[in-house]
């Protein structure tokens, strides 16, 4: 498909910014999320094979981006392509079972996980809104994975790519046209691999506050959750 983890490319920056020294943000359970993130990132491989990509890249087809088609739907198939990729996560997600002292057991936990992120709540799921996009009362909604913009600027349904400014070398802002529908900004996470991207949104997801630091090392990140959505920001 095109997509490369290579550090080297044009999708990170040259100016890099002297780490942000952030206090970890401890969430009212008193999980540090800041260590926890430290913890994945650092065994995140950073040239990982492209046998890696594929279990994300098969999801990315599963989906109607445009919320006036029918109800979504997954076939048999689908439903296997998310299991796959969920397995593929799993020396990310252990961590945070453990790490969290979640009281069920890792399976329960893992059938947690996927009800978060890929139970179909009639037009769509969360996993379609962060990592897919969609089109919404004609806006472009979610879409925050530099993988599936990559393969959309390569494949001409993203176009009008313009680069915003961003203080960390791994967090890119750009402006552009998904579907003809424009986006004023989408934050993406750049060279790191999709199932450490899935695990640290999932951290936040079910464990974390409305900000959460982020480590990378080139300085903290803000990732931001809300009821239906999860995003990256610079610290103020």
């Amino acid at each position: 498909m095109g997509a490369s983890f290579n550090k080297s490319e044009d999708y990170t920056k040259d100016n890099i910014t002297k780490p942000i020294k952030n206090a970890p943000i401890l969430n009212k359970n008193k999980i540090d999320i800041y260590d926890i993130s430290k913890v994945l990132w650092n065994i995140d491989s950073k040239n990982p094979p492209d046998k890696i990509l594929h279990p994300f890249i098969s999801l990315l087809n599963n989906y109607t981006a445009n919320r006036k088609y029918n109800e979504e739907s997954y076939t048999d198939n689908e439903k296997l392509e998310i299991t796959s990729f969920i397995l593929s996560c799993n020396d990310f997600l252990r961590i945070i079972y453990e790490k969290v002292n979640y009281d069920k057991s890792y399976d329960e936990f893992l059938k947690n996980v996927e009800n978060k992120w890929f139970e179909l709540k009639k037009y769509n799921c969360l996993f379609e809104h962060i990592f897919v996009g969609e089109i919404d009362n004609r806006k472009v909604q979610g879409y925050h994975n530099w993988i599936k913009l990559k393969i959309d600027i390569e494949s001409g349904i993203v176009r009008k790519v313009q680069k915003l400014p961003s203080k960390n070398k791994y967090l890119e802002c750009f402006s552009f046209d998904f579907m003809d529908k424009h986006k004023k900004i989408s934050s993406v996470l750049t060279s790191i691999s999709p199932q450490y991207e899935f695990s640290v949104m999932t951290l936040v997801l079910l464990f974390g506050d409305k900000k959460n630091n982020i480590y990378t090392d080139d300085g903290d990140i803000i990732l931001n959750n809300f009821k239906v959505t999860l995003y990256y920001t610079d610290p103020e």
